[in-house]
């Protein structure tokens, strides 16, 4: 076979692969519903891409995404569920350079920050990072804490838009409102009612990623009170 049509032939599959990789790992995030991956694929035609150094993108418009993601806080496993009205993913390569992103509108997260348990009178058995559960330093049996309400603190965040990065496992967005809030139970999902909305603001940014399967949480400019 002539060396160009073989060389040809190397960067087609390669594109191929690089393209299924990366959609396989978009789809590893969603816990709602399956998306049409394969047309994402073929919409991004990567034999017309052959160059190593040309562009190309595929695109798949989406509604209703959910995406469910457990992270850690010490041995504490929490729990972070973000909704969005409609949602644009985008793969684009250029070179050895690829990356997923999508483009969400009317957005809400909510992240779990703690869990606890609450006293009659008000006082609060909280989950440290070991995983159990502590009040002034004394270490509460399972049996104690069944004699409880369990309850959590949610961080609640909504913007119009937002950018998720699949590469870095990032969420961007601008110009947000943020509350934080108590709500029963110790599961996130379904949502829970809330008891007590404990802050309330808003930023011009906020980041929040997934770095060792601990979520990291940066804002700029937040204005907030306390209630």
């Amino acid at each position: 076979m002539d060396f160009h049509v073989r060389k040809r032939w190397t960067i087609l599959g390669t594109a191929l692969v690089l393209v299924a990789a990366c959609l396989l790992l978009a789809k590893c995030f969603y816990s709602s519903e399956d998306v049409a991956y394969q047309e994402v694929l073929a919409r991004a035609n990567p034999s017309q891409a052959l160059d190593h150094d040309q562009t190309y993108r595929a695109k798949q418009l989406r509604k209703g995404v959910q995406k469910n993601i457990w992270y850690n806080k010490g041995n504490r496993r929490l729990e972070f569920f973000l909704t969005s009205v409609d949602a644009e993913m985008v793969f684009e390569k250029q070179g050895d350079r690829q990356e997923v992103v999508e483009h969400m509108a009317d957005v809400q997260c909510y992240f779990q920050e703690e869990l606890y348990y609450q006293l009659p009178d008000g006082r609060k058995v909280v989950q440290q990072n070991d995983g159990g559960f502590y009040l002034q330093g004394k270490r509460w049996s399972e049996e104690e804490l069944g004699t409880l309400k369990p309850m959590q603190t949610i961080r609640y965040i909504e913007a119009d838009v937002a950018q998720y990065h699949y590469s870095t496992e990032t969420l961007v967005a601008n110009h947000i409102n943020m509350s934080l809030y108590n709500a029963l139970g110790h599961q996130l999902f379904p949502l829970q009612e809330r008891v007590e909305t404990v802050m309330d603001g808003n930023a011009d940014w906020v980041k929040v990623s997934l770095v060792n399967k601990e979520l990291q949480f940066k804002s700029k400019k937040f204005r907030g009170r306390v209630l």
